[in-house]
C-alpha cells in the first residue's frame, strides 16, 4: 500500500518484538529532508501526484515554521478561509479541498461536488424542485425537510442548475453546494456521502444485468450445422458439422 511505503521511506521504525515491522507516519519535515521528492514518490509508485506533492511539501516548509500547526489551525477557520488557504496548495483543487475540510478539518457543512454527485443532485432533486416550482406545490419540499424561509433559494438554485450544463463548471459548483446545504443543513457534506454511497448502491442491479449480459457472452456459442460448399453437394456428401466438413474436404483430395 502506498502509505506503508511512506512510512517505511520516510518515518522511523517503532521499536515492537518484529523490529522494523511498523514506523511513523512522516512529517512534513521528515519528507522535506529528502534530495529528490519527486523522484522518490514516484518510486513509491504515487505516479503524475508526485509533482504535486513535492511542491506542497517545499511550499509549506517555506511559509511555515511548522506545517503541522499551521494545517492543524484550519480547524479553527472558517470553512472559506480553511478552502482558501488548501485552494494555494499544488494540485488542489475545488474538490480535493472540500474533502480534506469535510474529513480533516471538521467542516461538517464541506460538499464534495464531483460529477457523480453532480448527477445526483440532477436526476433526484433538480426536476422535482423545478416542477414544484411551475405548478406552485410546496410537497417536494416539505418531504425533503426544507425550511420555509429556504424554499424560494432552493427553488432558485434548481433552477439555475436545470439551465445549466450536465457537468459542473466553477459557478455550478457553488450553486450545487448550496443547494445540498440548504437541503440537509449543517450536515450537508456527511449527507453528500450518503447520497454517494446509496446511489452507487442502486446502481448494483444495473451492474448486475451488465455482468450477466458480459457472461453470456463468455459461454460457449451452440454449434451450427456447417452448410456443404458447391463441391461437396456436387459429390453427394451431408456434413453434419465441422469436424466432418473437414474430413469431407481430406476425402475429396484423396479421391483427386
Amino acid at each position: 500500500m502506498l502509505m506503508d511505503r511512506l512510512c517505511r521511506r520516510f518515518g522511523k521504525p517503532i521499536e515492537t518484538e518484529n523490529k522494523g515491522a511498523f514506523y511513523t507516519f512522516p512529517t512534513i519535515a521528515d519528507i522535506a529532508q529528502c534530495s529528490d521528492i519527486e523522484e522518490t514518490f514516484k518510486e513509491l509508485g504515487f505516479g503524475y501526484r508526485a509533482k504535486y506533492y513535492a511542491t506542497t511539501v517545499r511550499h509549506l516548509v517555506d511559509t511555515h515554521a511548522c506545517p503541522e500547526t499551521f494545517l492543524v489551525g484550519l480547524r479553527r477557520k472558517s470553512l472559506d478561509e480553511a478552502r482558501k488557504e488548501l485552494l494555494k496548495l499544488s494540485g488542489v483543487g475545488p474538490k480535493v479541498a472540500d474533502c480534506i475540510c469535510l474529513m480533516a478539518l471538521d467542516k461538517h457543512d464541506a460538499v464534495p461536488v464531483d460529477t457523480h454527485i453532480w448527477q445526483v443532485a440532477q436526476r433526484r432533486y433538480v426536476p422535482r424542485l423545478v416542477r414544484s416550482s411551475n405548478n406552485g406545490n410546496t410537497d417536494v419540499l416539505a418531504a425533503i425537510t426544507v425550511s420555509e424561509d429556504k424554499v424560494e433559494m432552493v427553488r432558485e438554485l434548481a433552477g439555475q442548475l436545470a439551465a445549466g450544463k450536465k457537468a459542473p463548471t466553477v459557478k455550478s459548483y457553488e450553486i450545487a453546494q448550496q443547494l445540498i446545504i440548504a437541503l440537509f443543513g449543517p450536515y450537508a457534506g456527511w449527507a453528500q456521502g450518503m447520497l454517494f454511497s446509496s446511489d452507487l448502491g442502486s446502481g448494483n442491479e444495473k451492474q448486475d444485468k451488465k455482468n450477466n449480459a458480459k457472461q453470456k457472452t463468455l459461454l460457449p456459442k451452440p454449434k451450427r450445422k456447417a452448410e456443404p460448399s458447391s463441391i461437396e453437394s456436387a459429390a453427394g456428401l451431408e456434413p453434419e458439422n465441422i469436424r466432418s466438413r473437414l474430413r469431407v474436404r481430406k476425402n475429396l483430395k484423396e479421391k483427386i
